[in-house]
């Protein structure tokens, strides 16, 4: 399905040199909170639902805006969303999470607001869509890096995690000298001027 708004809305955040964005959205009365981003390369929408007990789907949209591989929600999301729109058990016929996408990209916005969220708050959401992939979801703000011990290495989790806000190069460099990203749970603990730190091809022996 091509999500037509939330394209026009890309096409903006170009012009305006962003790359992510953060916009309120109601489906049918009901609040949400979006967060459009790229995460390893690959575009997501990042739906919240408010309220006392909030919970976010991640959306992988493909690079023409086509949500990839449809939308599949395992059993509990799609409980919690169709709870949280009001959708009665047993009336009509069954909710379909897709017709909630398509009702979403009706009303997303399509200029950029100039809202951009921070990058622990992007690597927040993917970890909490995606818990098993990443090490320490509870801790998203990088603190900088360290070099393993001998006979210890970079765990795939923390690559993966690395990967959030570095690019697969420098990823890659990083392994190769077999160094670990380091996170904090605490805000003060960010460590900004090291995002900029990157490793040269120099420095590789």
């Amino acid at each position: 399905m091509y999500l037509k708004n939330l394209n026009a809305l890309y096409v903006d955040m170009q012009q305006n040199d962003a790359d992510s964005v953060v916009f309120a959205a109601q489906v049918e009365g009901h609040p949400f909170s979006c967060t459009f981003a790229t995460v390893t390369c690959e575009f997501h929408l990042f739906v919240t639902a408010l309220g006392k007990n909030p919970f976010t789907i991640d959306i992988q949209v493909d690079s023409n805006f086509n949500v990839a591989s449809g939308l599949y929600l395992p059993n509990d999301l799609y409980e919690k969303l169709a709870h949280y729109l009001g959708v009665k058990k047993g009336r009509g016929a069954a909710f379909r999470p897709i017709s909630f996408i398509q009702k979403l990209d009706y009303v997303t916005p399509t200029r950029y607001n100039g809202f951009c969220p921070a990058r622990h708050d992007v690597a927040a959401l993917a970890m909490t869509t995606n818990p098993k992939k990443y090490d320490d979801i509870d801790k998203p703000y990088f603190c900088g890096w360290h070099r393993n011990p001998a006979g210890k290495s970079v765990r795939e989790k923390n690559r993966n995690k690395s990967l959030l806000y570095f690019s697969a190069k420098e990823v890659e460099l990083r392994t190769r000298l077999n160094m670990s990203s380091c996170w904090s749970d605490n805000p003060d603990d960010e460590v900004l001027t090291a995002l900029n730190q990157l490793v040269a091809d120099k420095d590789i022996t």
